[in-house]
């Protein structure tokens, strides 16, 4: 499921919860380099049917991305193929000052289906 669009990890844990009742595998979609994808990675290592690999940005096409666009320091470490989980406070990371200076708030009046 793509984090964003499905609403939430708490969601997107709910179809990895399906996932593991059907015997199939998990697979986190998140395409830009932004908090989607440190949700996505920590799902990725916590769900135990979770796919092996860890989609990257699908804008940029020379490398994988550092995350220092949106982070104060890059946070994506790929040592021999390997992506590690951000650690410390709440989901690890420290977003750049002023990022959300002039972020919008959109709310959904469309009710959630159980």
């Amino acid at each position: 499921p793509d984090v964003h669009y499905i609403g939430g990890v708490a969601r997107a844990l709910r179809v990895a919860r399906m996932s593991m009742a059907a015997n199939k595998t998990f697979v986190p979609h998140s395409p830009n380099p932004c908090m989607l994808d440190i949700f996505a990675l920590s799902m990725l290592a916590a769900v135990p049917n979770a796919f092996t690999h860890m989609e990257f940005d699908a804008i940029n096409t020379r490398s994988p991305p550092d995350g220092t666009a949106f982070f104060v320091k890059g946070v994506y470490q790929i040592n021999d193929g390997a992506i590690s989980v951000p650690t410390g406070s709440g989901w690890g990371v420290e977003l750049r000052p002023g990022l959300l200076r002039h972020a919008t708030n959109r709310t959904s009046t469309r009710l959630p289906r159980n």
